[in-house]
């Protein structure tokens, strides 16, 4: 499924192939006068490789999911790059060839027997053929991007990461969402440490693909608990933050026959809600690790704690309520206010949240009925 992260790594990997196409300009410059092959400039050549590189990126949307299904069977990284980068070449390759069949037989209108020799032509001369090396260069580069992207949680962190941006501790207003496993530590006791790790892996991998249509990101996992963030400048933040967990239980009911036949329970999660100002920076020196402190974090797991003795499993905070008209179109909520959480000596206002109706969970694919679509 196409998200931001996607789009960046497949703009930068369309960036660095085009850096080839400057390096023969630089080098060669009467390069773009001189045809590739006979029937095809270098300018036409030029687009037909950033047309492919267009497919290639739209391609490889699966990749995650191959990632994925590689990784569950402990394929190495190594392997992995070498399967991944070979997929990339050939849909590049055959993407590049279906474009000069159409660059000569439509644009051209060469006769049948002509199309092989043109195409081959178009495809084994000096340029492309160096084009192919330097794509399958870009293409490692990428995967080792994509693997860090992975662990870092998005690109743009990763791109700030690098650049030292984060490095000095700094006031932002950020929201967060604690998902916590219910009864963790008795499934840990009746499914042992394997198959309760294999469990908290699954589950968290639904929470990902639920995230990736918002514009949340996995800051944290904590044991069996989950910490996604956003910026506070997103207008419709409070309501997403509900909507997400609301669909992540929709869609866990989704897959409710596979966790009974694998696990013999189908898991429940609680969620907390709050925002407000928190300081961002990075710590350690060998390992760094970006981080959020302030009384923020705290609070919300406060909330997240109460969740049992307010009878709920959803409590956002009064705070971070921002629309809340719109909010209570979409949901019931029920305000336990001046609540005095543990540890802290402020009340917090807030309001445990009882989901309407969930979508309907009997689909091979979960639909969000246009939710984000209509107030993205």
């Amino acid at each position: 499924m196409l998200n931001n992260n996607h789009i960046k790594i497949s703009a930068i990997g369309v960036f660095t192939t085009n850096v080839y196409f400057g390096m023969w300009l630089l080098t060669i410059p009467k390069a773009v006068t001189t045809p590739v092959s006979a029937g095809i400039t270098f300018m036409e050549f030029f687009v037909i490789a950033n047309v492919s590189l267009l497919i290639v990126s739209l391609a490889t949307l699966p990749f995650n999911r191959l990632g994925d299904y590689l990784m569950a069977r402990n394929w190495s990284s190594g392997n992995r790059l070498l399967l991944k980068s070979a997929i990339t070449s050939v849909v590049f390759i055959l993407g590049v060839a279906s474009l000069l069949f159409i660059h000569f037989k439509i644009l051209k209108g060469y006769t049948w027997n002509l199309l092989p020799t043109a195409i081959y032509d178009g495809i084994f001369n000096r340029y492309f053929i160096s084009l192919i090396v330097f794509f399958l260069l870009i293409s490692c580069l990428m995967f080792f991007i994509s693997n860090l992207e992975r662990r870092s949680g998005s690109i743009t962190r990763l791109l700030a990461q690098s650049m030292g941006e984060t490095v000095k501790p700094k006031l932002v207003e950020r929201g967060f969402i604690f998902i916590d496993l219910n009864g963790a530590t008795s499934l840990a006791e009746t499914l042992e440490s394997k198959r309760y790790a294999e469990l908290l892996r699954i589950c968290f991998k639904l929470l990902n693909e639920i995230a990736a249509l918002t514009p949340f990101e996995v800051y944290q996992y904590v044991g069996d608990e989950a910490v996604l963030s956003w910026d506070l400048k997103h207008p419709k933040g409070d309501i997403l933050s509900l909507q997400m967990f609301m669909d992540y239980k929709a869609y866990l009911k989704e897959h409710e026959d596979f966790f009974l036949n694998a696990y013999g329970i189908l898991p429940n999660f609680k969620c907390a809600i709050h925002a407000g100002e928190v300081v961002e920076s990075e710590i350690g020196k060998g390992v760094k690790h970006f981080v959020y402190h302030g009384d923020v974090l705290n609070t919300t797991s406060r909330l997240l704690g109460s969740c049992h003795q307010n009878s709920t499993d959803l409590i956002i905070s009064k705070s971070t309520i921002k629309n809340r008209v719109m909010l209570e179109a979409k949901f019931e909520i029920d305000s336990i206010q001046k609540t005095k959480l543990k540890g802290k000596n402020e009340f917090v206002e807030a309001f445990k949240v009882k989901l309407r109706a969930l979508p309907d969970v009997n689909r091979k694919r979960i639909e969000f009925d246009n939710f984000f679509l209509n107030i993205n």
